[in-house]
C-alpha cells in the first residue's frame, strides 16, 4: 500500500491527522449567557429547540446547533447556555479591539432578534452574563520563549489586563 493510500484511509478511519504549525497567530472570543424566559431560568434547547427559532434570514449551519451570524461569528447551545463567537482575527495591531468590537456586534444580532421573538410570542426573554473566553492561539518556539517569554508568562498578564 502506498504512502499516500494509507493516508486517505487513515482519514476516511478518523484518525487523527498529524499536526501541523500554525500558519497564522489568531485570537477570538466567546461570551456566554444564561437564560430567562419570564423570569424563570430556562434551558434555551428547551425553549427554542434551536437558534433558527429566533434568528432572522437565511443562516448557514455549522454543526449541531450551531450557525453562521452575518457578523462572521457563530451562536450556538451549549449545555443550558447561549454561546456567541467571534470568527477567527488574525493577532496584529488592533486585534484585540476588533475581537471586542466583533462580539459585541454579534451580541446585539442575538439580542435584537430575541426582541422581535418576544414580540411575536408575548414573551420575556433576558440573558444573564455566564462566562466570556479569550481565546488566543500561537506558537513560540521553545528556544525563543526563554524565562521572560512563555505561554503561562501570556496567561498570567492577560488575566490582569482583558478584566479592565
Amino acid at each position: 500500500m502506498s504512502d499516500e493510500t494509507r493516508k486517505k484511509d487513515q482519514r476516511a478511519k478518523g484518525a487523527a491527522r498529524p499536526r501541523e504549525a500554525l500558519q497564522l497567530a489568531a485570537i477570538g472570543m466567546e461570551a456566554e449567557f444564561s437564560v430567562e424566559v419570564d423570569g424563570v431560568p430556562a434551558r434555551p434547547e428547551d425553549v427554542f429547540g434551536s437558534p433558527r427559532a429566533f434568528l432572522d434570514g437565511d443562516l448557514m449551519h455549522r454543526q449541531g446547533t450551531s450557525y453562521h451570524l452575518p457578523t462572521g461569528g457563530a451562536v450556538y447551545f451549549d449545555t443550558g447556555v447561549i454561546e456567541v463567537a467571534t470568527p477567527v482575527i488574525e493577532i496584529d495591531r488592533g486585534c484585540a479591539a476588533r475581537a471586542g468590537r466583533s462580539l459585541w456586534e454579534a451580541i446585539l444580532q442575538v439580542r435584537g432578534a430575541l426582541d422581535r421573538w418576544e414580540r411575536r410570542h408575548g414573551r420575556e426573554v433576558r440573558l444573564v452574563g455566564f462566562s466570556t473566553h479569550y481565546n488566543i492561539s500561537f506558537e513560540l518556539p521553545r528556544e525563543r520563549q526563554g524565562r521572560s517569554r512563555t505561554v503561562e508568562k501570556l496567561a498570567l498578564l492577560l488575566s490582569y489586563l482583558l478584566p479592565f
